[in-house]
């Protein structure tokens, strides 16, 4: 057990001292706020309903051990460090840190959404900004913490002006995502939006194949909206909500009751 705490430590330390080195100065605590996300068991909110692509979709896996979290800490740290150091397109010319993701060394959901925005270039973490926020409340509706997922993007560096990364940009990024999952073991993948389903699983179309199960190299994935599109059609949170129930039920997990009812 002490053992297991030292390696524990160290490699926090370690991961640290890489932010250090990225010129992160600061790290974000997420707040249980005020929720304006779908509660759940709530009135009129109902469980996404049984589709048939679900037979053929495989069974998430047993959560992986102890071990494998300490080797995908290891591994993840060392992607993290070619990350910072790649140059293979031109967002390397405008970015102002590399943003790798992070979280859970071996969660049970990796998020995935499309590349960093301005907040996210600035302190160097995924999902920070409002749509971070946004996609904070709903992984707390879902009964977890920010701390126990792993959120990454398909590309590494943000895009000027916030555009949608060209396929040449998400094509030279993707095997850096392509390690990370191979490290990560995650149980499901949820991608966020049209640009993560297209560049991860080469479907096109996130209205019709959201709330489908999909797959990567046997891992479930659940293609659904992202949070930036809910930020401007408030009312496809429903759907997205749906799909997240979804989720749960795959993992075998229930759908948590709101604290405040």
């Amino acid at each position: 057990m002490q053992e297991n705490l030292s390696r524990l430590t160290g490699d926090i330390l370690n991961y640290l001292h890489f932010l250090k080195d990225e010129g992160v100065r600061s790290l974000p605590c997420a707040a249980g706020g005020g929720r304006d996300w779908p509660a759940p068991g709530g009135p009129g909110r109902s469980r996404a309903p049984t589709r048939a692509a679900d037979a053929a979709c495989p069974k998430p896996r047993p959560a992986p051990r102890a071990a494998s979290a300490q080797d995908s800490s290891n591994a993840l740290l060392e992607i993290a460090g070619r990350v910072a150091a790649c140059e293979r397109c031109a967002l390397h010319k405008t970015r102002t840190r590399t943003v790798p993701g992070q979280g859970h060394p071996a969660p049970d959901i990796l998020f995935v959404g499309e590349g960093p925005g301005e907040d996210e270039d600035l302190q160097g973490l995924a999902f920070v900004g409002e749509a971070g926020k946004l996609l904070t409340r709903m992984i707390e509706a879902m009964g977890y913490g920010r701390e126990e997922v792993f959120i990454a993007n398909i590309v590494k560096c943000r895009p000027p002006h916030n555009r949608k990364p060209e396929p040449g940009e998400s094509a030279q990024c993707l095997p850096f995502l392509e390690e990370q999952i191979s490290a990560l073991k995650p149980r499901v993948i949820v991608t966020l939006g049209g640009t993560a389903l297209e560049a991860l699983l080469k479907v096109s179309g996130i209205t019709r194949a959201r709330g489908q199960w999909l797959e990567y190299k046997g891992i479930p994935v659940m293609p659904t909206f992202h949070p930036s599109y809910l930020l401007r059609v408030p009312t496809a949170k429903r759907d997205v909500w749906n799909d997240l129930q979804a989720v749960l039920g795959r993992l075998g997990r229930a759908v948590p009751t709101p604290a405040n009812k």
